[in-house]
Order: C-alpha cells, then structure tokens, then sequence
C-alpha cells in the first residue's frame, strides 16, 4: 500500500477575535479544550500534543469548526477522486476554514492517504520535515482533524483564531 503525504501550504491572513459574552460583561476567547472522547480528532489531539510537549510547544486546542472544514475535506477528496490542498471547487484551506465561521490569522494544513491509524499518520507527518513544522508551530492554538475511510483520507488543520 502506498502512503502519501503531501507538502503541506500554510496560509496567512488578518481577522477579528472570536469573542462571547460572559456573565461578568467581560470578553473572552472562545476555546473549546477537547475533542469528544474516543474520535479520530481525540486521538490525534493526544499524539498531536505528546509531540509539542515533547519538543517544548505549548498544547493545541480542538475547535469543532476546523474539525468541520477537515472533515469536510477528506470527504470531498474520496467523493471526487483526488487529493491536494486544493478543493474540487478551487478553495484553498484558508477559504474552507472561513466557509465554517472560522477567522484565523494563520493557518496550515497536513494531509495524507493510506495510513491505518492515528498513530501511522501522526508518525508520518512528524518524519516529514514540511508537516513536522506544522505541527509544531508555536504561533497556532487549535486544531480540528478529518478522517474518510474510504480511501482512508487524513486532514489535520492547525490554526489560531483572530490575532
């Protein structure tokens, strides 16, 4: 079986703070901690952190609306038969991000074909000096993860809400 990783492109841009009321009046950063226990994004999220900790980098959260976009992804590329960072439609991360509400000042994308489990992609992507970088940027905060099994089709999207 072959296993493909794919040059990852990262993608910068300007936007406001995700922000919500607390009692207190006061503002705060949305930030969603967790992936729901036993997922493919919970499991990634633990290698994923293993990994930053390991190499000094604070831990990343998981953000359900970069979960969407990822998840959204690996679905297009099985459903149309191709793989890149480049939807079927012409999208780049950057535009599949903000079609979920997402407003990032950075951004960056892994993806990968083939691999078995969380640990074989997480192990991939960490032997790729491009995904490596990625995964440990110290300038994003979230992550969401997609997963298609048809073609067993990864998509890690790293990023950091407003700046």
């Amino acid at each position: 079986m072959q296993f493909r990783l794919l040059t990852p492109l990262v993608f910068l841009l300007v936007a406001g703070c995700v922000t919500i009321s607390t009692p207190t009046a006061r503002m705060q950063q949305v930030n969603f901690t967790t992936a729901p226990s036993g997922t493919i994004a919970a499991q990634i999220g633990t290698i994923l952190n293993a990994e930053r900790s390991e190499n000094g980098v604070g831990p990343l959260s998981y953000s359900p609306a970069l979960n969407a976009a990822a998840q959204a992804h690996a679905n297009d590329m099985d459903a149309q038969g191709y793989f890149g960072h480049e939807g079927a439609d012409g999208s780049s991360p950057k535009q599949r991000i903000e079609r979920r509400g997402y407003r990032s000042c950075v951004s960056a994308e892994n993806i990968a074909q083939g691999q078995r489990s969380a640990s074989e992609v997480m192990a991939g992507w960490m032997a790729s000096r491009p995904h490596r970088v990625n995964n440990l940027r110290g300038n994003v905060k979230e992550y969401g993860v997609g997963f298609s099994s048809d073609q067993r089709t990864w998509v890690l999207l790293l990023a950091s809400p407003g700046c």
